[in-house]
């Protein structure tokens, strides 16, 4: 037949509301619902019924598949789930460093590091089992609330956002576009993918429909973006520059990943401007307050030698 139709009258399928999707390389099809995870291999059912099995929610608004058997499950209520070879892990606000209990996007890099998309945390990178939040409060992120991610050719990630239309990571930078600066044409949006045949990222709006970006010419009349304004070295051990005399006279303050100042000062124009720096290894923010605006670029810190 053409068409067939799984529901919880014909199968046992945990809810009529499917969320989420993912195809095991092996072949099988994992169906996330409102009620728990479903694994679909030929017509053979697996139920997950994570309430029963020590989690805090069913309700599953995101997969994503890395292997056999082994998948990134995210979780409305729930936190962030690691399913691998029928054991899970959970990572919620209680037990882990994630700021955010639903996540509602979730994208795996080559790395097997993750992007993922919270409603009420914005970003949020995993790495090295540790997790890292970029919202409006510690970076240059100018929305905290984001419902999907997709990763480019370069696999930097693209956001959508509930309110600041397309934002993306180049990996030090954070920019937004939308209609107000760029051609996006809602500032509302629900989906995002990369397309990796053509190049291109798909945007899903709430009341404009669907569009298209090419990642590589598109640009935004934002002057601080369009700047050659820079921190540098980067990374960074004991001191650091800030490039761009026209956009000096401002103040610098130094955030952690938590939104901690760390250190700030104020800097004077006239020449490339110089700070001295003592941290600990990690990922900090530079939070630049200048004339032209303000803009957050992200710094890494490394030992000397």
């Amino acid at each position: 037949t053409n068409w067939v139709n799984y529901n919880t009258g014909n199968s046992p399928l945990p809810s009529d509301h499917v969320r989420a999707l993912g195809e095991d390389p092996s072949g099988p099809i994992w169906v996330g619902t409102t009620s728990g995870l479903a694994k679909l291999a030929d017509t053979t059912w697996t139920i997950f019924d994570f309430m029963a099995m020590g989690g805090e929610s069913n309700h599953v608004s995101a997969i994503s598949t890395y292997g056999t058997d082994s998948l990134w499950v995210g979780l409305i209520n729930g936190g962030l789930l690691n399913l691998r070879s029928a054991t899970l892990t959970y990572f919620t606000l209680a037990n882990s460093g994630i700021n955010d209990n639903t996540i509602l996007g979730i994208a795996r890099d080559s790395g097997a590091d993750l992007w993922m998309a919270a409603p009420a945390s914005a970003a949020i990178y995993y790495h090295n089992l540790a997790f890292f939040n970029y919202n409006n409060f510690n970076s240059g992120n100018p929305s905290l609330s984001m419902n999907a991610v997709a990763l480019d050719g370069n696999e930097k990630p693209w956001f959508s956002s509930f309110d600041r239309g397309v934002v993306h990571f180049d990996g030090q930078n954070w920019q937004h576009y939308v209609p107000a600066n760029s051609a996006v044409p809602d500032q509302y949006l629900h989906a995002i993918a990369y397309d990796s045949g053509r190049g291109l990222i798909w945007g899903g709006t709430a009341t404009q429909g669907l569009f298209s970006l090419n990642p590589a010419v598109i640009t935004a009349t934002d002057p601080l973006w369009q700047s050659d304004l820079q921190v540098y070295p980067n990374p960074a051990t004991d001191r650091i520059k800030i490039a761009g005399t026209a956009y000096l006279n401002g103040k610098l303050t130094l955030r952690d990943t938590r939104g901690r100042i760390v250190k700030s000062a104020q800097m004077q124009g006239g020449a490339d401007w110089e700070m001295a720096i003592s941290l600990a290894e990690g990922i900090y923010f530079v939070e630049l307050d200048l004339p032209a605006g303000r803009k957050v670029i992200q710094l890494k810190v490394k030992p000397a030698g």
